[in-house]
């Protein structure tokens, strides 16, 4: 096997090594994974959620007053709206809450604990 051509798993023919040392290129790519995860999580609650009982109200006081604070006015009856407006760890405890007693239940509290350090981690990139 030739390692040089395994590595070259980037666009364009760039290896593991080119994007670590591209720090702008390492950015984009850090922001598409944590855009996909985030994307993913909002299609799982937003397939859960049915009203606004079943966020909790914590959760959703904790939206409402970043949003006001960031536009004024923030309509928190509507699950959708809620559920674009949160934050990755946010969504993480809504989707936790929402697959109580289902096989995720198990998972989605071990996925946060491996994911959110390294979500962080690349926040501090971005």
């Amino acid at each position: 096997m030739d390692s040089t051509k395994d590595k070259k798993i980037f666009d364009k023919g760039m290896d593991i090594e080119g994007v670590l040392n591209n720090p702008q290129l390492l950015r984009l790519k850090c922001a598409m994974v944590l855009y996909e995860l985030e994307r993913a999580l909002g299609d799982f609650v937003r397939g859960e959620v049915r009203s606004i009982d079943d966020i909790s109200e914590k959760s959703i006081a904790m939206i409402r007053e970043r949003e006001l604070g960031k536009k004024g006015e923030f309509d928190d009856n509507c699950p959708e709206k809620i559920i674009a407006a949160t934050y990755i760890d946010e969504i993480f405890h809504i989707a936790e809450n929402s697959a109580k007693g289902r096989p995720e239940e198990k998972i989605l509290p071990s996925s946060r604990n491996f994911l959110m350090p390294w979500t962080y981690l690349a926040f501090e990139m971005l």
